[in-house]
């Protein structure tokens, strides 16, 4: 896996609790997984503060 992904927030202000990351396709778990005609795979961040 060669990839980076980046939520900025500034943590004097917001504490993080939890964070994850899923690949947009049919199968979000699958790593590199990529569907709808896309030339690469896309990810989504998520964080929960």
């Amino acid at each position: 896996m060669d990839f980076q992904v980046a939520i900025l927030y500034n943590n004097q202000v917001l504490k993080l609790i939890e964070q994850d990351y899923i690949w947009l396709s049919k199968s979000p778990r699958v790593v590199e997984s990529k569907d709808w005609n896309s030339s690469g795979a896309r990810t989504l961040n998520i964080a929960r503060f």
